[in-house]
């Protein structure tokens, strides 16, 4: 149905379905009981409570001082609430034509925030900090255990019979269980570090040979064109750290793991 400015939407049979448009909206709002100022102050901690709990951090409203009074009294109330301290807290945006009516609280607002952004920024520098000294411990601890790691195994690999510098080198076998004897940092599970590996285990096969000439100076003529694994003196061989998993084979150097 028309309105004068509006309309009032309907169903099929005349009765209105609660849909006004601009004037009859006005109309009806007059028509609702006025509510005290305690009730407006509680129903806007009930609707920052209820926004807090699923997600909402902050809200604005573009119609603060049209539905509820005027843009004075909605400062009232929102500057109240903050000043009593709900237990949910949100931040109010208030669409305000003449801002120096509220110099003074907007001046306390502003020292408030600076201060809470201020404590804020701090916390999360140390935390941070905190956080990147454990990243850098853990990498430290990975790297010398990893340094350790190879530089047994390649005196072991230069410790055998026959061996010489020109010998072709190939590893062969399961990298994602090297040795039970690894202690893989478990009080620091909750570090971690993608591009390096999050256990011992998985940084020691991130780096193989590139760790070996890079940190140990172990510069090796790897054999890459055949299989060794599928000769029958490496399948026979038991797998590393066990005596027997070094062995030169067909003129390869074979480390089994």
């Amino acid at each position: 149905k028309t309105w004068d400015g509006g309309r009032i939407d309907c169903f099929e049979d005349g009765t209105p379905n609660g849909i006004m448009a601009e004037t009859p909206n006005m109309a009806a709002r007059m028509a609702v009981p006025s509510i005290t100022f305690e009730q407006e102050k509680k129903a806007l901690v009930t609707a920052m409570e209820y926004a807090a709990a699923h997600g909402m951090t902050s809200c604005q409203s573009n119609d603060m001082g049209v539905i509820i009074k005027d843009q004075a009294y909605c400062y009232r109330i929102v500057d109240e609430v903050f000043a009593e301290g709900p237990g949910e807290v949100m931040q109010a945006v208030l669409l305000i034509a003449q801002l120096d009516e509220f110099e003074e609280p907007f001046a306390r607002g502003k020292q408030a925030v600076s201060l809470a952004a201020s404590l804020m920024l701090a916390v999360t520098c140390v935390m941070y900090a905190r956080f990147d000294n454990q990243c850098y411990l853990k990498d430290t601890l990975q790297q010398q255990a990893a340094m350790s790691y190879y530089t047994t195994l390649i005196t072991r690999m230069k410790s055998q019979k026959g061996y010489r510098p020109d010998l072709r080198v190939a590893f062969v076998g399961d990298w994602t269980e090297l040795d039970p004897t690894i202690y893989d940092l478990e009080e620091m599970d909750f570090i971690r570090l993608n591009l390096y590996g999050h256990s011992t285990t998985e940084y020691i096969h991130y780096y193989k040979e590139v760790f070996m000439r890079r940190w140990c100076g172990f510069e090796a003529d790897w054999y890459w064109e055949g299989n060794p694994e599928s000769w029958p003196e490496v399948q026979a061989m038991p797998e590393y750290p066990a005596d027997g998993s070094i062995q030169i084979v067909n003129d390869v150097l074979v480390v089994k793991f």
